[in-house]
C-alpha cells in the first residue's frame, strides 16, 4: 500500500497554529538549540512507583489530551500546521539510582535535569512530552517532566498532573487499562482544535482597529536598563520571589475592593509607574500576559493547549491624575482589551506603528 496513505491513517486531525504558537515557532527556527521555551517540572514521589502502571497512566494521559499527541510541521508548507496523531506514546525512561548514596543521587539528578533541558526538541520529529522515572531509595522516586511550551502553558500543568495521578491511582487500585482506555475513546469532550476554530472565526479587523486606537500616538520604548555589567551565565532567566507581608497585602486588598478593581490591576499599575520613572516619561506600554481562557469555547478551562497570550497595556498619567483614578482607568482598559486578547502581539506592533 502507498506509504502516504499509511501515514494518513495515523493522523487524527490537522489544523493551523495559533498566533502565539507561530511566534514560538519563529524563535525556535531562529535558534533550535535555545531552551527558552522548554518547560520542566520535577515531582518527588513518596512511593515506589510501578513502572508498568506508570507507563500505562502516561498512555491514558496522552489519549485524553490531543495536545500531547501533537507535532509541529513546517517544512515544504506555505503555512505551518499542527498535526495530531491518533496515538503517540510519550518518550519514557526509567533510571535506577538506588545503589548511589544521597550526594551521588543529587549530583546525577541535577545532571539529568540539565542534560534533558539542553537536549531540547525537534518539533517535527520528537514527542513533545518526555518523562523520566528516577528510582531513588526504597519507597521513594522522582518524576521529571519535560515539555515544549508550544503545546502547553502553565495553566495546563495542574490539569495534566491531576489526570495522570488519577489514572495511576485507578490502575494501582486494580482498574483495567483496557476499560479506562475504552472510556477515553468514547469521550466526546472538546479539545484544542475547538479553540483554534474559534480563533479563525473572530473579527480580526475590529480587533486590530481597537489596538490601533489604544496605541495611537505611542512611539517610544519602555525598558529596564542594566545598572551594572552583567556576569556571564548560561541561565536564560531567574525567578525572584518578593513577599509584601500581611499588613501591606491587606491594604492592597482593601484598595482593590474600594475601587472595584483587581489586585492584579493594582500591581500592573505600579509596574507602569515604575517604568515611567525609569524611562522619564508619563506614557508607557508594556506586555501583559493573559490566560486566553476567556474565549467563548465550551470546557475551555479544562482544555490542554497553548492559550496564553501577551497583549499591550498602556499606562498614561498627567500631573492631576490620582492613583485611584489611574487604577480604575487601567481596570477599564483591561476589561475592554479582554474582548480582543487573542490577537498576535507581532501583528499588533506591525499595525500600530510602535
Amino acid at each position: 500500500m502507498n506509504t502516504k496513505n499509511e501515514k494518513a491513517k495515523l493522523i487524527q486531525s490537522i489544523y493551523a497554529l495559533t498566533p502565539l504558537q507561530e511566534g514560538l515557532l519563529y524563535y525556535y527556527l531562529l535558534d533550535p538549540t535555545s531552551t527558552s521555551y522548554i518547560m520542566q517540572s520535577s515531582y518527588n514521589m513518596p512511593i515506589e512507583m510501578c513502572e508498568e502502571k506508570l507507563k500505562e497512566a502516561l498512555e491514558l494521559l496522552t489519549l485524553k489530551y490531543d495536545a500531547l499527541r501533537t507535532t509541529i510541521v513546517y517544512e515544504k508548507l506555505k503555512a505551518p500546521k499542527q498535526v495530531v496523531l491518533k496515538e503517540r506514546s510519550p518518550e519514557f525512561e526509567s533510571i535506577d539510582l538506588r545503589e548511589k548514596d544521597s550526594k551521588q543521587q543529587a549530583d546525577e539528578i541535577r545532571q539529568l535535569i540539565d542534560n534533558d533541558l539542553k537536549r531540547g526538541f525537534d518539533l517535527q520529529k520528537d514527542t513533545l512530552l518526555r518523562v523520566k522515572h528516577i528510582r531513588r531509595d526504597k519507597g521513594s522516586s522522582k518524576l521529571l517532566w519535560t515539555m515544549h511550551h508550544i503545546i502547553v502553558d502553565g495553566w495546563c500543568l495542574s490539569l495534566i498532573m491531576n489526570s495522570f495521578y488519577q489514572f495511576y491511582e485507578a490502575l494501582a487500585n486494580g482498574e483495567s487499562y483496557a476499560v479506562l482506555r475504552e472510556d477515553l475513546l468514547g469521550d466526546t469532550r472538546n479539545e484544542y482544535k475547538s479553540y483554534v476554530k474559534w480563533l479563525e472565526e473572530q473579527d480580526t479587523e475590529a480587533a486590530y482597529t481597537y489596538w490601533d486606537n489604544l496605541l495611537i500616538g505611542y512611539d517610544s520604548d519602555a525598558d529596564v536598563k542594566a545598572m551594572r555589567a552583567c556576569e556571564e551565565t548560561e541561565r536564560k532567566s531567574l525567578v525572584e520571589n518578593v513577599s509584601l507581608g500581611f499588613e501591606l497585602t491587606e491594604k492592597v486588598q482593601e484598595m482593590a475592593v474600594s475601587n472595584d478593581v483587581t489586585i492584579s490591576t493594582i500591581m500592573e499599575t505600579i509596574w507602569g509607574i515604575l517604568l515611567q520613572q525609569l524611562n522619564q516619561t508619563n506614557d508607557v506600554v508594556f506586555g501583559k500576559v493573559v490566560s486566553g481562557r476567556g474565549a467563548n469555547v465550551d470546557e475551555i478551562e479544562e482544555m490542554v493547549g497553548l492559550f496564553i497570550n501577551t497583549i499591550p497595556l498602556r499606562v498614561t498619567i498627567t500631573e492631576q491624575t490620582t492613583f485611584s483614578e489611574l487604577i480604575r482607568e487601567i481596570q477599564n482598559q483591561n476589561n475592554e482589551s479582554s474582548v480582543y486578547d487573542y490577537c498576535s502581539l507581532g501583528e499588533i506592533q506591525e499595525n500600530s506603528f510602535f
